[in-house]
């Protein structure tokens, strides 16, 4: 006899099923049904700036979309955190991550290719989208989180222009040779690959160091430090070492979207969805010609737009042989950004 057949006649299933949820991991997992009357509390970590009105106004707006669109069922704690998802999901510090994919390069660099590669392999936000909808992406960052124990959703990208700021004038790629810069972990990789001391600091640590001209210049991809106009002393370039796409996550711990049923699964895509509608949106009032017009600083001198080029295509070759993974990753992107320039392969492909 069929054995789902001899469950379902008997009532076993019902009982299996009764039995899985009511295991003492899957009670501790779990998310309240409509009209239970009960309410599940989970803690948010992220390590974006709280204080400031963009970036903590955006952090707000997501966690108060889950509680209403769960209808009661899940309250949001909000809290503070300097390590990525990688590293606070497994320990169960948090329930879930909003933060930059690319936080967790120390624990796995293929973590880079998620947040928004630089050179050949740049997409901007929508191309960004689309690559995980229709060209792989997500499949492989679903891959890539169950292995580190998340389940990793686009949240939005980060719509501050790519801009490099400086203290002095970059002329030619033998002013990089020695640069005390900060930059995200794509553009610290760029940098490095240009001969600077590079490093990677928080967004409120930038703006304090380079005031006090503890920092020669930034990368401010990724970033939500905006360097005061009255610091007359900082050129302002109209771009930077990377692209312009910044792609930030929320990360659901991967025991708790385990056990969630498809409408709770359904209500946090949902969320997550709506946030990067919105954050397509203020990317496109930034990218507009009259927007861009009226903040654009001097452009990079060609020699140097070269150089930035090269190290890109070079940070993104060391990349894939970080891993078997990150060359799959890679491979793919090189794939899909092919596809939309019309170029053909340009990795290997």
């Amino acid at each position: 006899m069929d054995r789902r057949h001899f469950l379902k006649a008997t009532g076993g299933a019902a009982a299996v099923a009764g039995a899985v949820s009511a295991s003492p991991e899957a009670s501790a997992n779990s998310i309240p049904s409509a009209g239970a009357g009960t309410v599940r509390e989970l803690v948010l970590a992220t390590n974006l700036p709280l204080d400031k009105p963009g970036a903590g106004d955006w952090v707000r707006r997501l966690a108060s979309r889950i509680e209403i669109v769960s209808a009661g069922r899940i309250a949001v704690r909000v809290t503070p955190t300097t390590g990525g998802a990688i590293e606070s999901l497994p320990l169960a510090e948090a329930d879930l991550i909003l933060a930059s994919p690319a936080r967790d390069v120390s624990a796995d660099p293929a973590s880079l290719a998620f947040a928004g590669l630089a050179g050949r392999l740049a997409l901007d936000a929508r191309e960004h989208l689309a690559w995980l909808e229709t060209g792989g992406g997500q499949a492989l960052w679903d891959e890539f989180g169950a292995r580190h124990g998340f389940k990793p959703l686009l949240a939005g990208f980060n719509d501050a222009p790519a801009r490099l700021v400086s203290t002095r004038r970059l002329m030619a790629p033998d002013d990089f040779t020695g640069l005390r810069i900060s930059a995200d972990p794509v553009g610290r990789r760029i940098a490095e690959r240009l001969g600077a001391a590079a490093i990677t600091l928080a967004d409120d640590q930038v703006v304090r160091a380079l005031s006090a001209r503890a920092l020669e210049a930034a990368d401010l991809r990724g970033s939500f430090a905006m360097p005061g106009d009255a610091d007359s002393g900082l050129i302002r370039y109209a771009s930077g070492l990377g692209g312009d796409c910044a792609g930030l996550m929320l990360a659901v711990r991967l025991g708790l979207w385990e056990h969630m049923d498809a409408a709770s699964r359904a209500l946090f895509e949902a969320v997550a969805s709506e946030s990067v509608q919105h954050t397509l949106a203020e990317c496109r009032m930034l990218g507009s010609a009259s927007f861009r017009a009226a903040g654009r600083g001097p452009a990079l001198p060609p020699p140097v737009r070269a150089a930035i080029a090269h190290a890109s295509d070079a940070a993104n070759a060391d990349l894939a042989a970080s891993s078997p993974d990150a060359a799959r990753v890679v491979a793919s992107l090189a794939h899909f950004a092919a596809l939309v320039d019309g170029t053909g392969p340009h990795w290997g492909t």
